[in-house]
């Protein structure tokens, strides 16, 4: 009998049979097809609810490279994009189980897990004092990366779409709805001068260590025609530059490849329509 290694190609009745990629604005997946592939970036996460700290300061901010996904139904993308936006790529979940694409695991106050988290991070403070030994770190930093609040309050920006001015509002949010998903390469893998992660205490600008992740291609995440599930755009007279887009992609070579992903685009007016 052979062990269960946690993965199958089952398909939920559920969850989405994809994992979504999300995006503000419609250069953004133009690039994503004609590259075939996406860099990660720095985000920041708030980890202020763990009460936890790190080299005798509290940890609040981590700056992870990273990029996200959801496992949601298509049919829900109609509130999933207010915040996230109207373009998307959707990928198999299969793609994402070969490129070690894990699922966030949700944390809140004063659970098992969570006290039992707290407590292991405070032994890792003490062992690192007596020890050079950094595996407990590593597995404990390793977690956080994949580590969310189950709900807080979030910042976002909301534009009119009138006067097309946008403006900042604070609202509560139940992280769990996105069922996230996370691609965090492993930035040790060659020689660089980028930090696997970064806290509330540097003072990095960001952006910079983002761009700079995109002079090392082994870090691109990548993937083939094969690979998309669909292409999602706003509406339907958006199609034919996304169509333009994968017909002068340099990164689809095939006439047929080109013919495939032409024909998984689907709008957000569709999937309202017909999901």
């Amino acid at each position: 009998m052979s062990l269960n290694k946690g993965t199958s190609k089952k398909a939920s009745y559920q969850n989405a049979d994809c994992l979504i990629r999300c995006m503000k604005q419609k250069k953004f997946l133009i690039n994503t097809i004609k590259d075939m592939g996406m860099y990660p970036r720095f985000n920041k996460e708030n980890i202020e609810f763990l009460n936890i700290q790190f080299q005798e300061n509290s940890l609040t901010e981590l700056y992870i490279p990273m990029l996200c996904f959801c496992d949601i139904p298509l049919k829900y993308l109609n509130q999933h994009n207010k915040i996230y936006g109207d373009y998307a790529i959707a990928l198999k979940k299969e793609w994402g189980e070969k490129n070690k694409i894990a699922p966030v695991h949700y944390l809140y106050n004063d659970s098992d897990v969570f006290d039992e988290f707290r407590s292991l991070f405070l032994f890792a403070n003490e062992f690192e004092k007596k020890s050079t030994d950094q595996r407990v770190y590593s597995y404990l930093f390793n977690r956080l990366f994949f580590t969310k609040p189950k709900s807080g309050l979030e910042t976002i920006q909301t534009r009119d779409n009138e006067t097309g001015k946008s403006t900042e509002i604070t609202i509560e949010k139940l992280y769990t709805d996105e069922q996230e998903h996370r691609y965090v390469p492993n930035l040790h893998r060659i020689n660089t001068k980028i930090k696997q992660f970064y806290t509330n205490k540097d003072n990095i600008p960001l952006d910079d260590l983002s761009n700079s992740l995109t002079s090392y291609r082994q870090y691109k995440l990548t993937f083939t025609v094969s690979d998309i599930k669909h292409i999602i755009l706003k509406s339907n007279i958006e199609k034919q530059e996304i169509i333009e887009a994968i017909m002068n992609s340099p990164n689809i070579d095939k006439l047929d490849d080109k013919y495939d992903a032409i024909s998984k685009i689907v709008t957000l007016e569709e999937i309202e329509e017909d999901f």
